[in-house]
């Protein structure tokens, strides 16, 4: 048996899990593995919905990364 293709939702997870990324970089990164035109729109709305997707996370990730390598 063939394994079951991965779902945009369960990418995004996936990505999520690693690390923040912005929406602008989901689009970007998931952009080739959509099917139907507004299937990533749609999961990228739930998951910023549901506080999956936070820009203000992202900026404080980022901030904390460089204070560290300049040991603030």
């Amino acid at each position: 048996m063939s394994p079951r293709p991965v779902s945009l939702k369960g990418r995004a997870l996936r990505m999520l899990s690693r690390r923040e990324h912005t929406r602008t970089e989901l689009e970007r990164k998931l952009g080739p593995h959509e099917v139907q035109a507004g299937e990533l729109a749609q999961v990228l709305d739930d998951l910023q919905a549901k506080g999956f997707i936070s820009e203000a996370r992202v900026v404080e990730s980022l901030v904390n990364q460089r204070a560290a390598r300049f040991g603030l």
